[in-house]
């Protein structure tokens, strides 16, 4: 898979050069900012990205329309800008079995409320930008230094989050190559990095750079598969390292295209579990095997090739990504982050968006996955789903997905959510 991985990414790096100029996640505090409306940055609806809210992202979240707190080594906005998005959610799950023991899922439960979170966010100074998630301890956080050298966007980000992957230090698309960032909400059955795991969700530290212009976007790194309160991870840089690159070719007038690879290689150390096993890559018997005097290993080998498609069809918005990953197998010598198997974890997903008007669409979702196991490995789901967007800032979704498969734990589920920011 290493061989796969280099040549791709020369590949990608090497289209990226040829057409680069040579010359010179829904937060609302964003739209206080800027001052415009929520769909200046997001595509049919929260927290979806369209190109303007990509190029806010990459220039650091630091556009603002305020006036600013200017003089020598200072360029603040006049007031710190928040915002706060919570979830609302029924969820019903048909088991595979009758005797599963999660009785209450299969009567299905209200998560009320699913996820809740604050965000401070924004211009920090000139060209720097952060953004830090609470409540408690805080669960997410990032510091970005974001500049224009001759008309290319760069800098470089130190983030770190408990759950949305190291995708999240600068990811700006919507193939599920992010945790926050992906069109269904379930996205254990659409989104095929999410299923397997990798760079796209976990807890994660690290530091990264990138570079953007309007014909590629590219980011590397090193990074610990961890945050603080889940492993003790050595605190050297024998870490791990995470690329992204992506070209965005100018086709034709009104297509937005990305085709890109993501994924992570080399290898970092634990010691021990930490305090909790949220994020944990290994089995809990494994982790709980190790005391605070253990050192282990882990090698970070995972690869995905995704695309997304951004366009306008008899006046309706439509929006298509598709993905394939790739986790390495563990061997007698080598302990795999993401797969504990000794074959190799592989599948794909595709799934698409159709806004019927401004104020909901459809959408349709094919996931089909192979988990390594000897027996019981594969499973594939089939997703249906409607959106509607009360307003730019309340998306309310029904989804609906089918299982088939050896593998699956689930023969269907059904799920409603309404997501809100303000």
């Amino acid at each position: 898979m290493k061989k796969v991985t280099l040549i791709l990414a020369a590949a990608i790096a090497l289209v990226s050069g040829l057409f680069a100029p040579k010359s010179a996640e829904a937060v609302p505090a964003f739209a206080r900012q800027v001052g415009v409306p929520c769909f200046s940055c997001h595509y049919q609806h929260i927290p979806k990205l369209n190109a303007f809210g990509r190029e806010f992202a990459i220039g650091g979240m630091t556009q603002t329309a305020q006036d600013l707190i200017s003089d020598e080594g200072v360029s603040l906005p006049p007031v710190l800008n928040a915002g706060f998005i919570m979830k609302f959610r029924y969820l019903q799950n048909t088991k595979k079995t009758a005797t599963d023991p999660k009785y209450g899922e299969q009567r299905g439960e209200l998560q009320i409320p699913d996820e809740a979170a604050l965000w401070l966010a924004g211009r920090v100074a000139e060209n720097w930008g952060a953004a830090v998630e609470f409540p408690g301890p805080a669960a997410s956080m990032k510091l970005i230094y974001s500049k224009n050298f001759g008309g290319v966007q760069g800098g470089l980000v130190v983030s770190s989050t408990d759950a949305s992957g190291v995708a999240w230090n600068m990811e700006v698309f919507n193939t599920g190559a992010v945790r926050p960032r992906r069109q269904f909400e379930n996205r254990g059955a659409t989104s095929i990095q999410q299923s397997l795991g990798g760079p796209a969700a976990g807890a994660y530290t690290g530091i990264n750079f990138f570079a953007s212009s309007p014909m590629f976007f590219a980011n590397v790194g090193l990074f610990g598969p961890a945050q603080v309160g889940d492993y003790a991870i050595d605190t050297g840089f024998d870490l791990s390292t995470y690329y992204r690159i992506a070209v965005t070719p100018k086709l034709a007038d009104g297509l937005d295209l990305m085709v890109g690879i993501q994924g992570t290689s080399g290898k970092t150390k634990i010691t021990g579990c930490g305090d909790k096993n949220d994020g944990n890559a290994l089995s809990g018997t494994a982790c709980n095997a190790l005391t605070s005097a253990d050192v282990l290993e882990l090698n970070t080998e995972t690869m995905a090739i995704d695309f997304q498609v951004q366009t306008d069809v008899a006046g309706m918005s439509l929006e298509v990504v598709g993905a394939y990953q790739a986790n390495a197998a563990a061997s007698a010598t080598k302990t795999q982050m993401y797969n504990s198997r000794t074959t190799e974890q592989k599948g794909f997903s595709l799934s698409a968006e159709l806004g019927l008007s401004k104020e909901m669409g459809l959408k349709l979702g094919f996931l089909s996955a192979d988990n390594g196991a000897t027996t019981a490995n594969t499973k594939t789901a089939t997703s249906v789903g409607v959106w509607y967007d009360f307003a730019q800032n309340i998306d309310f979704d029904v989804e609906y997905s089918s299982w088939s498969g050896d593998a699956r734990s689930n023969d269907s589920q059904l799920l409603a959510m309404v997501e809100f920011g303000f």
